[in-house]
């Protein structure tokens, strides 16, 4: 079983010039600029952090965190704690 440690440990850097790479890529496409929205930044970023322009997303996870951080002793919050 893989770690969390081992999957911390091969972590690497977003590659700045496969992020490059994925914004030349989708400034091609024939899409009016900004139509994606964020979707497109995060295409980048995506390239980026697998460096290719078509990156595989089969074995992913999501991670939820929380926390009020004080705001509902504040009295700012709409919601309860």
């Amino acid at each position: 079983m893989t770690t969390l440690q081992n999957v911390i440990d091969r972590i690497q850097p977003v590659s700045g010039e496969w992020r490059q790479k994925g914004r030349d890529y989708m400034a091609n496409l024939a899409t009016p600029p900004g139509a994606l929205g964020d979707l497109l930044l995060l295409a980048e970023q995506l390239a980026g952090i697998k460096q290719t322009l078509k990156p595989s997303v089969a074995n992913k996870v999501v991670v939820t965190m929380a926390g009020d951080h004080g705001v509902v002793v504040e009295g700012v919050s709409a919601f309860p704690q």
